[in-house]
């Protein structure tokens, strides 16, 4: 529930975090208003036949309607373990580390 459960700590507690990657992940794209402010870069593989590619891009949109601006990138030719190209990007850590939580 990694991908899942990223984005529920989000929901639950938006302002502790500087930032968020969920892979093969969704939520109720209703709570997207609640953490559009948060950066986050979402993961998913196209061919995922565990987590329906579906639900990182209705977040996606949620997120994008509510004001967000989320960064998506979706494997056109993984599955499931998506996080393994995600975490092998030096990208995906320079933006993680480049983030600051804001001030409350």
């Amino acid at each position: 529930m990694g991908g899942y459960g990223t984005f529920q700590a989000l929901v639950e507690r938006p302002k502790l975090f500087a930032a968020g990657a969920p892979v093969c992940g969704g939520n109720n794209p209703a709570n997207a208003g609640k953490i559009s402010a948060v950066p986050i870069w979402i993961f998913h593989g196209a061919k995922d036949t565990t987590v329906p590619v579906t639900r990182s891009r209705e977040m996606v949109e949620a997120l994008k309607k509510a004001g967000g601006e989320p960064k998506y990138t979706e494997f056109p030719k993984t599955g499931h373990g998506a996080w393994t190209p995600a975490y092998h990007s030096a990208a995906l850590w320079a933006w993680m580390f480049s983030q600051r939580r804001a001030k409350s």
